[in-house]
């Protein structure tokens, strides 16, 4: 299974880490989407080619930044993730767990578009809306479409950059609210 490595060191800023739910320290490839999430926000980006065999990974390590393609090669006995640069020179080998379990539907975390609304007042943490910028390092202008549904639901992010859209496959940026204590 071949995929741009931008994805799988996108979908790495939302990857959970050291979390007892295992399957969310994992990277869930699934058709022709590659997402991610901490429990606290979440990335779903398009593909170029659709996966027959939906997967649970985790890299061990850091995506070299200068790797263009990576191609996992999954055996039943080891998982391998070769990294590829600009001239499909061989940059890198890192070792891949396969994570067994049912990953979260993102369909149902994200929010509907029909269920916007007028809203005051919202919170979140600051820090989830700053990996929207790292995941996406193309360019400085990293400009945001941002959609609020409610008091108490998600928040979603859309690039408004033509560049990250084509080369991030659309992404869409999910981050969960948190409770407003009122005084």
């Amino acid at each position: 299974m071949k995929i741009k490595s931008k994805l799988l060191r996108a979908a790495q800023v939302c990857q959970a880490k050291d979390d007892w739910r295992e399957y969310l320290c994992g990277i869930h490839i699934k058709g022709n989407h590659v997402e991610s999430t901490d429990g606290h926000c979440c990335v779903r980006m398009a593909m170029d080619k659709h996966v027959e065999i939906e997967r649970i990974v985790n890299i061990q390590g850091r995506v070299p930044a200068k790797a263009v393609s990576s191609i996992f090669e999954i055996g039943e006995v080891e998982a391998i993730v070769k990294h590829y640069d600009q001239f499909c020179q061989l940059i890198g080998v890192q070792v891949v767990d396969v994570i067994e379990g049912k990953y979260p539907d993102f369909d149902r975390v994200f929010p509907k578009d029909d269920k916007k609304t007028a809203i005051n007042e919202i919170g979140i943490n600051p820090d989830y809306i700053g990996r929207f910028s790292k995941m996406f390092t193309i360019s400085k202008m990293c400009h945001a479409k941002v959609e609020l549904f409610g008091i108490n639901n998600a928040i979603k992010m859309m690039s408004l950059n033509a560049i990250i859209n084509e080369e991030y496959g659309n992404p869409v940026f999910v981050v969960m609210p948190i409770r407003l204590k009122k005084d």
